[in-house]
């Protein structure tokens, strides 16, 4: 394996991990699962152990509201209420 190969693997592991790893605490896969697609994407071969370590899940954090943002209409120095209804 080159250097560039070991660049892309880490990149590869670095954009799937928090996607997988979200998966994982949200039990849509289990342990064996998890440690399998990691070594997949850093091209390593799992390691073939009787008992895989027991990995704890990171709480749940609560979801925020999304709170829309109030931005002028940028440029035209117009506010919303500005315009004419057109109805």
């Amino acid at each position: 394996m080159t250097e560039k190969d070991n660049a892309s693997l880490a990149l590869a592991v670095s954009r799937i991990y928090p996607a997988f790893s979200e998966i994982f605490d949200r039990d849509g896969i289990d342990e064996n699962e998890f440690l399998r697609i990691v070594y997949r994407m850093v091209g390593e071969v799992q390691p073939q152990t009787a008992r895989h370590p027991t990995m704890k899940k990171r709480p749940l954090k609560a979801a925020s509201p999304v709170q829309p943002a109030n931005k002028p209409n940028a440029g035209s120095g117009l506010q919303p209420g500005d315009l004419p209804n057109s109805t």
